[in-house]
């Protein structure tokens, strides 16, 4: 509600994540790069949270396939154009292992073998930040100077 806009920018905490974005300076061509590294964060999160008993919306045969989340989409979509770099390049590999491991948490977790699904969560979380370092790299990589 617009009444709470002023509270919620007075306590507005940027999570320590998404300030190592706070110097690159994206073109509006490449901000898909940032939505990618944002809605993984977000794929991530919902594992975790059906993994702690909450209801949350997930296919699971979506999680199983690495092309149909939001990263997945965007590296054979929009990150085409950055296949040269290095960073782009390893990604698909570690995507692929991050779905499968996320898959066989989700098994566990809807089962209820929750305390077998949180190494595999640990896992995932390493993976995870692989990844982002990948596409921080990517996002580095070609960032505007000024």
């Amino acid at each position: 509600p617009a009444e709470k806009v002023t509270e919620w920018a007075d306590n507005f905490k940027l999570e320590d994540d998404f300030k190592k974005w706070l110097n690159i300076k994206l073109d509006i061509t490449d901000f898909s790069v940032a939505l990618a590294y944002a809605e993984h964060n977000e794929w991530l999160e919902k594992i975790k949270a059906l993994c702690r008993g909450e209801d949350v919306s997930l296919n699971i045969e979506k999680v199983k396939d690495y092309k149909s989340c939001g990263l997945g989409l965007w590296y054979d979509g929009e990150g085409l154009k950055y296949k040269n770099l290095e960073s782009y390049k390893k990604i698909k590999d570690e995507h692929m292992k991050l779905h499968d491991i996320g898959y066989k948490t989700m098994q566990l977790c809807i089962s209820g073998e929750y305390e077998k699904a949180q190494d595999l969560i640990l896992e995932l979380e390493k993976l995870n930040d692989t990844i982002r370092k990948d596409i921080l790299d990517i996002a580095r990589n070609i960032s505007i100077k000024f």
